[in-house]
């Protein structure tokens, strides 16, 4: 039988958008073939990935019986909570370690991939150039002789941030993107937005999209089965938003166009606090000059309950928002969404059809349109409808596994 082998190589919880993307198409592609997911050792959503094999019984989830050198030797030195002067050197050290074991590493993945023999290998890769492991595979999977070597990247390449990084880095990042090019059968990714950019700036070479998809199906039981039910009961109308709280995601344009709504409501955020403290400090500062109740709900997995209780959906992302699974969610609740023009949320929200699309960081524009929607429930009810007949449309989970089988069968 024809067997799929998913790799994904992630060490922090910051979203689940990766994880919802990959544990998707495993549960769609099970229904007609066996499918192993490998995970890094450390990865944070191992227990997760099993619980969501569980109701596919061809898939296996399994993960390296090693930690990444750079993993073991920050944990040996306890580098996470020394100053900044021990934890660069400590890194510096790490990666060095990585690359001087690599032929080793390497050597493993292509003994595992004969062992299991796969048909396909998806790499599911954060970014560019993101984690090692996912272009090892890659390496490993040629070597090995896959017939189908797709690495999957969920979000734009990073961008050197200084004149020592574009000397010393952008070389090496060429040279790899070469090799894994010259590796992978294809490259996908997210959105038109994301494509371009690897196109051009990486790979020099054609990249497929498609856009990622999520379960459409019934949504009770959901709530019911996170470990804490969310402690939060607005009273009126709700602007919600869901995400990390850091620069990237716009929080604070958001709360200074809220600043401006006078309609009454509740903004609510829901997300975890990771952005730098000094920037966490200056959201609830803004958030005390708003007149209406602004209200920072913390990380929590009940997304579902949250959507349920929220009017409409804001997304104002000023960088690397490659796609926004965020939006599907709330097109499944039949929710209208606002989003900002930036990356990839544009091809998922058709502007004044099932949201609002206005340019990035413009507070004002952002303001405006959070007051067209609260002051309509009709508006509200409209957009929230035809944005789940899009989803049902365009970004089902069955939807992108039908275009990531192709990659496949052809």
């Amino acid at each position: 039988m024809t067997k799929t082998l998913i790799f994904s190589e992630e060490y922090v919880k910051i979203t689940k958008g990766m994880f919802v993307v990959w544990t998707n198409y495993a549960r769609e592609a099970a229904k007609t073939r066996q499918v192993a997911i490998l995970l890094n050792r450390e990865h944070w959503a191992f227990a997760e990935a099993e619980g969501a094999a569980r109701s596919g019984q061809q898939v296996v989830v399994q993960r390296l019986p090693f930690d990444m050198p750079s993993t073991w030797l920050r944990r040996v030195l306890s580098a996470q909570r020394r100053p900044f002067a021990i934890r660069a050197p400590v890194y510096a050290l790490g990666q060095t370690l990585n690359f001087t074991l690599s032929p080793l590493i390497i050597l493993y993945l292509y003994a595992r991939l004969r062992q299991i023999r796969p048909q396909a290998v998806f790499s599911h890769n954060g970014g560019w150039p993101a984690g090692p492991l996912c272009r090892w595979i890659m390496y490993a999977a040629r070597l090995a002789q896959v017939p189908k070597r797709i690495l999957v990247i969920h979000n734009y390449p990073r961008k050197e941030t200084s004149i020592l990084e574009s000397l010393l880095v952008a070389p090496l990042r060429f040279c790899s993107a070469q090799l894994v090019g010259r590796c992978a059968t294809s490259i996908v990714t997210v959105s038109d937005s994301v494509k371009a950019v690897l196109e051009y700036e990486v790979f020099r070479r054609p990249v497929i999209r498609i856009h990622n998809g999520i379960d459409v199906s019934a949504l009770e039981g959901r709530s019911e089965r996170c470990a804490t039910a969310l402690q939060w009961d607005p009273a009126g109308l709700v602007v919600g938003f869901v995400g990390a709280l850091y620069p990237r995601k716009g929080a604070h344009v958001l709360i200074e166009a809220f600043r401006s709504v006078q309609t009454p409501c509740e903004l609510a955020l829901l997300g975890p606090g990771v952005g730098p403290p000094q920037y966490l400090s200056s959201l609830r500062e803004r958030a005390g000059l708003c007149a209406n109740k602004v209200s920072f709900l913390g990380f929590h997995d009940d997304v579902d309950k949250f959507m349920q209780r929220i009017d409409l959906l804001v997304v104002p992302s000023i960088a690397f928002e490659s796609f926004g699974m965020v939006v599907l969610e709330a097109m499944r609740h039949r929710k209208p969404v606002i989003c900002s023009d930036f990356g990839g949320m544009k091809e998922i929200v058709e502007n004044g059809v099932t949201g609002l699309v206005v340019p990035a960081g413009d507070a004002p524009a952002l303001s405006k349109a959070m007051e067209r929607l609260l002051a309509s429930s009709d508006a509200r009810h409209r957009m929230g409808e035809a944005g789940y007949r899009r989803l049902n449309a365009a970004f089902t989970a069955a939807r992108m596994a039908e275009q990531y089988d192709s990659l496949v069968t052809r």
